[in-house]
């Protein structure tokens, strides 16, 4: 999932994680932030998840290392079980 923008779920243990992930870009300067989860009740024992994340790109004037980066971040949940599916809503931010 390198080179996407997207967020998937992982367990490690018996904790649950949300991974959300830039893609790959080609300088520094781009951050990914979580905003906020929401769990969207399915049915009685299915669910799915909304991230809603917060995508900054760096300024034009703005002095970045001259490296491929991967911009991501984990968040670590409070979930018992993994959801059915999980999307991502983003916010470019300026």
């Amino acid at each position: 999932y390198l080179s996407e923008e997207r967020a998937i779920t992982c367990r490690l243990g018996d904790e649950i994680y949300v991974l959300v992930t830039r893609g790959e870009k080609q300088t520094g300067g781009y951050t990914v932030n979580v905003d906020k989860i929401i769990m969207e009740k399915k049915n009685k024992d299915d669910f799915d998840l909304v991230v809603y994340a917060k995508f900054k790109d760096p300024d034009a004037n703005d002095i970045v290392t001259q490296s491929f980066s991967y911009p991501f971040t984990i968040v670590k949940t409070n979930l018992d079980k993994m959801p059915e599916s999980i999307r991502l809503e983003v916010d470019y931010v300026k």
